[in-house]
């Protein structure tokens, strides 16, 4: 038979005593009725507990004269493991069992800690400015513990040296070889430039500015500076044009008869001859004069 069902057979037979003792008492209250006339009443009924036995209180209504009865025994505890921890690195196991009934707690190892189980899980060498650690995890939780390894290692600067130009001084730059941290110093001063001779590269004209440069024979920069304009000069005037030899008109005209024509025609044709040319001449002279002064006017108004 298992354990709830001997308490529950007890239950039931202590139950039935005490009606069997409350009916005893009811008939001996009713007999002496007659006498005294107590009148009891059930003021306190308290059921049993897991430590204590229950209770019933009788009171006479006429008299408050009392009276105990004893119900039920004691039940005892009913314990249920409640709790179950596995031990970790740290702490111990541990088993907790409460009382169905009260709610009472009884604790028990469950046991021993287990102790860390370290593991090497990074190795971390040392730079320049921090230095290496080792990181060991516990594989059971998880805890990290860290040991300090090899010391910083300090920079290993290199220096590069960069030369003065025109433009800029020279630096001075140290870089590390293991990290790349870089800083610089200054170094040599600016060179001045070194100039060429003066050099026209677009002369001067009436109307516009020329161009000279010189250049520097260290950098190659070049430098500028402007030719005034040559100042304007009127052109000279053109000479003045030979006399006609002949007239035309009066070599025609002149009343010169046909047989002297005839007589000195031979003279005559080589003569008209050098007075059209001359006319020819006079008129491309005129025409030159025209064209230069259109020309002069024309750089006036410039």
């Amino acid at each position: 038979m298992s354990a709830q069902m001997r308490r529950y057979a007890k239950s039931v037979l202590f139950l039935g005593l005490a009606i069997l003792v409350i009916g005893i008492g009811f008939q001996a209250g009713s007999a002496a009725q007659g006498v005294e006339g107590h009148e009891d009443v059930l003021t306190t009924d308290q059921p049993a507990t897991c430590y204590e036995a229950g209770l019933r209180i009788y009171t006479c209504m006429r008299c408050g004269r009392t009276r105990t009865v004893h119900g039920p025994p004691a039940m005892g505890h009913n314990y249920v493991r409640t709790t179950d921890r596995a031990p970790s690195c740290e702490e111990p196991g541990l088993r907790v069992y409460t009382c169905t009934h009260c709610g009472h707690t009884r604790t028990y190892p469950g046991g021993a800690a287990l102790g860390h189980n370290d593991r090497l899980t990074t190795d971390q060498a040392p730079t320049c400015e921090v230095p290496g650690s080792r990181i060991y995890t516990c594989t059971h939780c998880g805890r990290t513990r860290t040991v300090q390894g090899a010391p910083a290692l300090g920079h290993d600067y290199v220096l590069t040296v960069q030369d003065p130009t025109c433009e800029e001084p020279g630096l001075r730059t140290y870089t590390c070889s293991r990290c790349g941290d870089t800083y610089t110093e200054p170094g040599t001063p600016r060179i001045p430039h070194a100039f060429g001779e003066w050099m026209i590269e677009t002369p001067p004209d009436v109307d516009y500015a020329g161009l000279e440069v010189r250049i520097c024979t260290l950098c190659g920069v070049r430098e500028e500076r402007l030719i005034p304009p040559v100042p304007w000069e009127p052109p000279p005037p053109p000479p003045p044009p030979p006399p006609p030899l002949f007239n035309e008109v009066d070599i025609i005209a002149g009343g010169v008869s046909v047989s002297l024509i005839l007589l000195f025609l031979p003279l005559i044709i080589p003569i008209f001859l050098v007075i059209s040319r001359e006319k020819k001449a006079h008129q491309a002279y005129l025409a030159r004069r025209d064209a230069l002064e259109r020309e002069d006017k024309k750089r006036d108004f410039h």
